[in-house]
């Protein structure tokens, strides 16, 4: 249940807890984007941050358990595992996108077709990084240690990214734009 309202319900209610006061501003911090659609893209940024990552921490739940111990006996790889685990966190993504995509129609977000899939596809190139820092998380920590990890990661690197507001330092913004979650 936690897993999915952090990667569902807690990136769609900041969207609208965030853009809902803002939603008629149209350059937000002079960036010449609309707040409702620079959030929307945010917070499904943070989303699909948080739906990779929370793969670790079913590989961290498993390990656990003794599951990935007996799953070695069994003639499953473990690239078949591993495969298996990304794709599910990219499952969990496509969902929040959709959702803060829908929301943001909501709140006046318009853009052409090949805008909504530029978008979407390089938001699902981005969460690349995320899968791997996601299996690595799952095999060094415990479940005890997995979720503040993770929660920790994605908003520091959310604030660095400029996920939730726009970045105006120029040195930052060359931070930013090293990160994967710009």
């Amino acid at each position: 249940r936690r897993f999915v309202f952090l990667s569902l319900a807690f990136p769609l209610v900041l969207y609208y807890v965030t853009a809902i006061p803002s939603r008629n501003e149209n350059d937000l911090s002079g960036t010449g984007i609309s707040a409702p659609l620079y959030f929307m893209v945010g917070f499904a940024a943070f989303g699909a941050m948080n739906a990779m990552l929370g793969a670790g921490a079913r590989i961290a739940g498993e390990r656990q358990v003794g599951w990935t111990r007996q799953l070695r006996i069994t003639p499953l790889s473990p690239r078949n595992y591993f495969r298996t685990k990304v794709m599910s966190g990219y499952a969990m993504a496509i969902v929040t996108l959709l959702l803060l995509d829908i929301a943001g129609t909501t709140l006046g977000v318009r853009l052409s077709g090949s805008e909504w899939l530029h978008t979407t596809l390089q938001m699902l190139v981005g969460l690349i990084p995320f899968a791997a820092l996601g299996i690595l998380f799952g095999h060094l920590l415990t479940v005890d240690a997995v979720g503040p990890t993770m929660g920790g990661v994605t908003a520091l690197l959310s604030i660095l990214g400029g996920v939730w507001f726009p970045i105006q330092n120029a040195t930052l913004q060359t931070v930013a734009k090293a990160l994967p979650s710009y």
